[in-house]
């Protein structure tokens, strides 16, 4: 489980880019056919002035850019800027949805969790295990909040409400004058989409470089000092030896050192493409790995039912799609299960062309309360519109983002139907198609 893991979540900006080229050269074929019919009319091309012309563009995460550019430019700078934007906001591997899923969705403050408790179960010398426990609950009880904070102002896309944010890959003006400067005249649209992602991988990287050395260092510090503020207050209290406390501390402090160190590597590019097939059973072992803490405390579960699906293959090139898929419906559960034990059932099932399985789990009583008979809830599911609303506000369900790696992992557009029943709640989420 653990080495399944770490093959399929070694690094969290692994994006597929050839997907993403396929997708927007499928999404943006309309606006390229228009500006080449525009370019080859020479009478009507003519007519468009060369006077520069300003003109404020509203990126979909809130940021505005004023652009100057001649009249005849415009055509061909929107379209760079519509490419830019649909990797920003792809619904399924863009900019916002791998900050969103891959590090503020509980994914990072879970992996600090386990480090925690992997000093719980190891043995301090000197130190007996109940009273072990207990300094660590004590030293740790702020590192959900400031591990939350720090990922609310830091790992996001830069706009007006979020100053600090780590990232932008929104185009300023110089970088719209380079890539429109490399276009003398009308390329091949992939030749153009080729370009533009260049540019996108160039200008990530150099932001992971830093945003890398920034999360070691702040991190490290704010985890670190709210350590040294609980030891500090334990040691107030007067309750437990010094040499205990001390010892302890130590012991968790080098934990947490060498975690957020092992973290850095998650803020590495890659497309993924020396990785090899996997079936869909591995992919979903790899995924409870990321529970292994809640798995070994016995507070969540998942059981798959014994079938040929099982074995089937998830090609390469889509093994981190359905990795994020399947944790985000198993987070999901977490989320809204209500219980102290969560345990999803899984099981086949095969609908409409297409074949995938059944996450069964319990819901909250409150739900129950309200909810005497059947409901049945359908989710779209679109392979290039983003789910913008579901991204940004953490608090909400992540069935839109299911439905989003869905459309993508099986290539069209879909409907995700969920089942709400009496204290159960049962979504059906495909795949593959069935002639695949």
């Amino acid at each position: 489980m653990a080495l399944l893991l770490r093959k399929v979540n070694a690094g969290q900006f692994e994006i597929p880019w050839d997907i993403f080229r396929r997708d927007v050269a499928a999404k943006q074929k309309d606006l390229f056919d228009a500006f080449v019919a525009l370019t080859s009319q020479d009478e009507i091309f003519q007519l468009l002035s060369n006077a520069r012309i300003s003109t404020p563009h509203r990126y979909r995460n809130g940021k505005v850019v004023n652009y100057t550019l001649q009249t005849r430019v415009w055509p061909f700078a929107n379209l760079l800027i519509s490419i830019v934007e649909d990797f920003l906001q792809h619904p399924s591997f863009g900019l916002e949805v791998l900050l969103s899923t891959r590090f503020r969705h509980d994914t990072l403050r879970r992996e600090i969790v386990r480090a925690v408790a992997e000093v719980s179960e190891h043995h301090i010398t000197g130190v007996s295990n109940n009273i072990q426990r207990r300094i660590i609950e004590q030293l740790v009880i702020l590192f959900p909040n400031e591990i939350d904070n720090w990922l609310d102002r830091r790992l996001h896309s830069n706009r007006p409400e979020r100053p600090d944010a780590l990232f932008d890959l929104t185009l300023s003006q110089e970088d719209l004058n380079e890539l429109v400067a490399k276009f003398s005249s009308v390329e091949k649209f992939n030749e153009i989409i080729d370009h533009v992602i260049d540019w996108l991988r160039q200008r990530l990287d150099i932001q992971l470089e830093k945003a890398c050395e920034i999360f070691q260092i702040e991190m490290g510090l704010l985890l670190g000092d709210s350590i040294k503020k609980q030891r500090d207050e334990i040691q107030d209290q007067n309750i437990y030896r010094t040499d205990d406390v001390r010892r302890v501390t130590t012991a968790l402090e080098t934990a947490i050192s060498r975690r957020v160190e092992e973290l850095t590597n998650w803020f590495s590019s890659s497309t993924g493409d020396d990785r090899l097939p996997l079936s869909f059973g591995e992919v979903k072992q790899a995924a409870d790995g990321l529970f292994e803490t809640e798995i070994a405390r016995k507070t969540f579960g998942s059981v798959i039912a014994p079938c040929e699906n099982v074995n089937r293959q998830i090609p390469s090139d889509k093994v981190r799609l359905c990795f994020d898929l399947i944790s985000e419906v198993f987070s999901n559960a977490c989320k809204h299960n209500g219980e102290t034990f969560v345990r999803l059932r899984i099981w086949p099932f095969s609908s409409g062309g297409l074949t995938g399985f059944i996450f069964s789990n319990l819901t909250t009583p409150a739900a129950a309360e309200v909810i005497r008979i059947e409901e049945i809830i359908r989710i779209e599911g679109r392979r290039y519109t983003s789910q913008t609303d579901a991204i940004f506000r953490e608090g909400n369900s992540g069935l839109p983002k299911i439905a989003a790696l869905v459309a993508t992992l099986i290539g069209q557009d879909t409907e995700l139907v969920a089942y709400r029943r009496h204290r159960s709640f049962h979504l059906a989420v495909p795949i593959w198609k069935e002639n695949e």
